[in-house]
């Protein structure tokens, strides 16, 4: 684990740099669809299409998008359409948004972050999902286990070291250790509850005095910002895309007063943050599109084989064996199809048969 001490500028704008703290949870969805005996043909300079979604837009998703796309395109993807809904800070226009992807035909879509994730999975789509910066997957409901994702997603997250983001701060500026620590979050956003939660139990454990203030849209975040730098002598904002998109007035109000913000983002560094540990942000986009499986999924949707015609007992055959808990990998060995194929099965299949679970996908953690 490397980490980076940057330096912003020399009054308060510091960034702490924690590029491999995410855990990286990789998907190996089609199990070996490119290891067929049937010499399914990959052609990657064919054209597809990638919705992007997120809650709202700023600078920190920007750069997870274009983190992704120059992976994909680095791994040969070079004819890829990308298109990015954007909710506008409204959870019902976004659950909308994820509610009218059911009809539309994009190749892969990509919730970025907890909200848009919690969305698209909840809309049960057909389409394949690969998710960026989820910082806890499971508590969002995202999925019910790390290890056998079951909602038809998978991802990356961005769960992030409490103690090193207020150890880090404290070390900066030992006088913000001297009173209350705030905590500023988004009541609505799932991750940064969690957030909250977890530095809130760290403080507990140092014995340091915690006083949480809560919004439901970036309209609030000034006021309980300078609500709470008149109670604390530091504040921490936990990953929070609503928050996040109002830092430069988060941190204005805070500096007022002269309390100092500890951040979770580097965006947030960049709006006034005295520094922040995160993940960085092209980084976890890349990280999504190479081990979210993206690359996979995408050859398998080129493979030509998908206008093969075989016998319903065959396919019968394989959709029984994935139901029992096989990999594809195993199905298409044992009954002589592609993997790409009996993947696409599984996909096509899983919407009409109830008693076909949803796709289960390997997952690597990584540190």
């Amino acid at each position: 684990m490397t980490i980076n001490h940057t330096s912003i500028s020399r009054r308060s704008f510091l960034q702490f740099a924690f590029a491999g703290s995410a855990a990286l949870f990789a998907a190996n969805m089609l199990d070996g669809c490119s290891s067929s005996g049937s010499g399914a043909s990959e052609d990657k300079s064919a054209a597809r299409s990638i919705c992007f979604v997120e809650v709202v837009e700023n600078d920190a998703f920007v750069a997870m998008q274009e983190g992704f796309k120059d992976e994909l395109a680095a791994q040969g993807f070079t004819n890829v359409t990308y298109e990015v809904k954007n909710a506008q800070g409204d959870t019902s226009t976004l659950n909308q948004i994820a509610s009218q992807l059911k009809t539309e035909s994009y190749d892969l879509i990509v919730p970025i972050a907890t909200p848009a994730a919690q969305a698209v999975t909840n809309a049960e789509l057909d389409t394949p999902v690969v998710f960026i910066s989820v910082a806890d997957p499971v508590a969002a409901g995202v999925m019910s286990s790390l290890d056998t994702p079951d909602k038809g997603a998978t991802g990356t997250s961005n769960d992030l070291p409490v103690d090193e983001v207020y150890a880090f701060g404290t070390e900066l500026y030992p006088a913000a250790a001297n009173g209350a620590c705030g905590i500023l979050y988004c009541s609505g956003e799932a991750n940064a509850v969690s957030g909250a939660e977890k530095m809130h139990a760290h403080l507990d454990e140092l014995g340091v005095e915690c006083i949480e203030r809560t919004v439901t849209n970036s309209s609030e975040c000034q006021q309980a910002a300078t609500a709470l730098a008149q109670q604390c002598s530091c504040i921490y904002v936990p990953v929070d895309s609503v928050v996040q998109s109002a830092m430069t007035l988060v941190t204005a109000a805070a500096l007022e007063s002269g309390v100092p913000v500890f951040g979770s983002d580097p965006v947030m560094a960049a709006s006034g943050a005295l520094c922040s540990v995160a993940v960085g942000n092209a980084t976890i986009g890349a990280a999504s599109a190479d081990m979210g499986g993206a690359p996979i999924i995408l050859e398998t949707l080129s493979s030509q084989e998908m206008d093969m015609t075989y016998p319903q007992e065959v396919v019968n055959n394989v959709l029984g064996y994935l139901r029992s808990g096989h990999t594809v990998r195993q199905a298409a060995e044992k009954f002589g199809v592609s993997p790409s194929i009996a993947a696409q099965w599984r996909r096509t299949y899983d919407g009409k048969l109830k008693d076909v679970p949803p796709i289960k996908y390997n997952i690597l953690k990584r540190w």
